[in-house]
């Protein structure tokens, strides 16, 4: 039976987060200056959220690392 590699988990996980988040803002920092309406938008606000999300795996990854 195979072991599970839980800190390569959370780190693929925090790294395929992380870009997707990045994706989210730049394309809301695209549309906001194609418009030229700054708002704070609900896509703007999807990065944020899976930017944190991201992070927090970042932070389970360094801490199980760390623990090893």
């Amino acid at each position: 039976m195979t072991k599970i590699d839980l800190p390569r988990i959370a780190g693929l996980t925090a790294f395929i987060l992380l870009i997707v988040a990045t994706g989210f803002i730049a394309v809301d920092f695209i549309i906001n200056i194609w418009i030229d309406n700054p708002v704070f938008t609900e896509i703007l606000l999807t990065g944020i959220v899976i930017l944190v999300v991201g992070l927090i795996f970042l932070a389970i990854y360094i801490f199980l690392k760390f623990i090893d």
